[in-house]
């Protein structure tokens, strides 16, 4: 004979955090005395689900089934009269949109971001589950600054005939082949992991300056390939990640990286010469900056003069020096043509 314990689990909610990030559900801080821990609790409606009991916990045991250093861990999972309940450990590291919002990622962090993150759909791939919702937002960092892929509430299994039932999608991450009649597959997760790369080399500006109102303009455009811009990149982006990117982008499915383990190879096989961060300056200029071991510190700026720009090269050790000043300094430039130079001049200082 089976004895069922009921057990009492109790939080105290803090505040909601992760405001408009997550489509049906809502997160909390919150306090556990059981534990003697702050926690991050999601809360989900059962009516989300048509009240059926078997969908509940089906994220939770998504969460638990693909346990991993670079996922998010589910501490357990209970039910309230009207929500299911997941908690999770509180990340104060935050989110990789967090990160992104006014500035690229350093090219180096790009690197180390999505490998841990191809490390996590690895093994989320691996225990036949796709994630189906792989954004800056669902990117968590732990206290040690790990990348950990994070929110299994668009998940679905792949059954034993390989069909992916895809979920109700946020329109910006839908995959072309979704969009043009093909079907779902772990090649949905590699789409949108070349979407959370272009929005880390360049900063969520460029990405979201793109998005258009329109629910139909944007189908359209994702069906065709034609967003992201694929030609469109900071300047200090070196070609070969470009070409990364772009191919996981590629809206035939099967030119695409097709694991995300060839992915990460790819990304390993692409010498990082120049390490660039960027920062925005005042009247809308930039200011990039790499540092070189043993070197003077390399510095391009991009400054507004009027309804002109400047665009000036340094290197920076005890003190700044002007570098190929005949090459690399222009004055009195549009904006486009600004940009066609400063294009040529991180192909030079690439070399």
């Amino acid at each position: 004979m089976e004895v069922h314990a009921v057990a009492v689990v109790t939080y105290e909610r803090r505040k909601q955090i992760g405001v408009g990030q997550g489509m049906n559900s809502t997160v909390y801080l919150a306090d556990d005395p059981q534990l003697g821990a702050t926690i991050a609790v999601k809360e989900i409606s059962k009516a989300n689900f048509g009240n059926t009991v078997a969908g509940y916990f089906a994220e939770a045991q998504a969460m638990f089934e693909t346990q991993h250093p670079n996922v998010v861990a589910i501490r357990y999972a209970c039910e309230l009269p009207d929500d299911i309940c997941l908690a999770m450990p509180y990340y104060k590291n935050g989110s990789l949109a967090d990160r992104i919002g006014d500035r690229p990622l350093a090219l180096s962090e790009v690197l180390r971001v999505a490998r841990g993150v191809l490390a996590g759909l690895a093994r989320i791939h691996a225990t036949n589950y796709v994630h189906f919702d792989v954004k800056p937002s669902n990117v968590l960092f732990s206290d040690k600054d790990v990348p950990m892929v994070a929110d299994f509430g668009q998940s679905r299994a792949i059954s034993a005939t390989g069909v992916v039932t895809v979920p109700d999608l946020y329109e910006n991450a839908l995959p072309p082949e979704v969009l043009n009649g093909g079907v779902g597959s772990i090649l949905a997760d590699i789409y949108q992991m070349g979407l959370l790369l272009y929005r880390a080399v360049n900063g969520d500006q460029m990405y979201q300056a793109q998005v258009v109102p329109d629910q139909g303009v944007m189908q359209e455009r994702i069906a065709k390939g034609k967003f992201p811009d694929r030609r469109r990149f900071m300047p200090h982006v070196p070609k070969r990640l470009r070409t990364i990117i772009r191919t996981a982008l590629c809206v035939d499915a099967t030119k695409r990286y097709q694991s995300a383990t060839e992915m990460t190879d790819a990304l390993n096989r692409m010498p990082l010469k120049t390490n660039w961060t960027v920062k925005p300056l005042p009247g809308g200029g930039t200011r990039w900056r790499a540092a070189r071991a043993g070197r003077a510190k390399l510095i391009v700026e991009l400054t507004p003069n009027g309804q002109d720009w400047c665009v000036e090269t340094f290197t920076k050790g005890a003190e700044k020096r002007a570098l190929g000043k005949a090459a690399n300094w222009r004055a009195a430039l549009s904006k486009s043509a600004a940009a066609a130079h400063l294009k040529d001049v991180f192909e030079r200082l690439q070399e």
